[in-house]
């Protein structure tokens, strides 16, 4: 799924940013960061006039490994409770 952050963000972190200088932040500095993994042109313009703000772009990266099940002899009773263990499972998501 990706996230792409666009120019109606600026509101919302403006408005967190605010309940956060006035509730928590007791006149401390507030910063806010929007985090996304790509930014459009408008919020780029945007952000780049509030000191601030940041944008943070994520990169997610998998590894893959293979998983070779170890099977042990079993009885046929069971294999019979593991499918039907199976089964109930997906009945219930149903």
């Amino acid at each position: 799924m990706n996230y792409f952050g666009d120019d109606q963000v600026v509101g919302q972190i403006l408005g967190y940013m605010r309940v956060i200088r006035q509730s928590i932040a007791k006149g401390k500095e507030v910063r806010g960061i929007i985090v996304a993994d790509d930014f459009d042109e408008r919020l780029k313009y945007a952000v780049a006039e509030l000191p601030n703000v940041r944008l943070k772009r994520y990169i997610a990266k998998f590894e893959f490994q293979e998983v070779v099940p170890q099977l042990e002899a079993m009885t046929s009773f069971e294999c019979f409770e593991i499918i039907m263990g199976s089964l109930t499972y997906k009945q219930s998501l149903v």
